[in-house]
């Protein structure tokens, strides 16, 4: 039986579906730091060693940032353009990501008088890492690490209270999926 690790074509094309991501955000600047869970799909496109990926998801339930003087509860959506590196032997296969983020936030007051929503856009770098497990030959379970750095927070503010804090700067989480071999 020939896995695709060993597969002749030096081109193929994965799809990633990811039901289970759990994601937080440490050092938040918030009493509890903030956690949810989602789900995200993926196209690869790999040629020899190196590809691309683009990826969607949704993160829920939303996250609430516990600030000293209000709440807001963050609801993100999150797409990357990532450049992979990947390496295969046998039925494992390693990779490697590097690209570009943005994430749509919407953004709700929360324990105020009156209830303010924004929706916000959320520029990072994403980076990962992943391991994959293929138990037939179109067919792969995978673990990744994720990690998306924002340079640029954005401030939350509320009228007679000015500046109550900011919305995350570093995102880090994991996904448990399966990668199905297109071509």
């Amino acid at each position: 039986m020939i896995h695709p690790a060993e597969s002749r074509s030096r081109f193929h094309f994965d799809l990633e579906l990811s039901p289970l991501i759990l994601e937080g955000a440490p050092g938040s600047g918030t009493k509890i730091s903030p956690f949810s869970v989602g789900a995200e799909i993926r196209a690869v496109v790999m040629f020899d060693h190196v590809g691309l990926s683009l990826g969607a998801g949704a993160r829920y339930p939303t996250v609430t940032l516990d600030f000293e003087s209000a709440q807001a509860r963050l609801t993100r959506v999150p797409f990357d353009l990532s450049l992979r590196g990947g390496w295969r032997t046998g039925r494992v296969e390693l990779s490697a990501e590097v690209g570009f983020g943005a994430a749509v936030m919407i953004i709700e007051g929360q324990s105020l008088t009156y209830t303010e929503r924004s929706i916000r856009a959320d520029l990072s770098v994403r980076i990962a890492a992943q391991v994959r497990l293929w138990v037939v030959p179109r067919l792969a379970l995978y673990l990744s690490v994720l990690n998306s750095v924002s340079p640029a927070q954005t401030d939350l503010t509320v009228d007679r209270l000015g500046r109550v804090g900011s919305t995350p700067e570093w995102w880090i989480g994991s996904a448990l999926g399966l990668a199905i071999r297109m071509k």
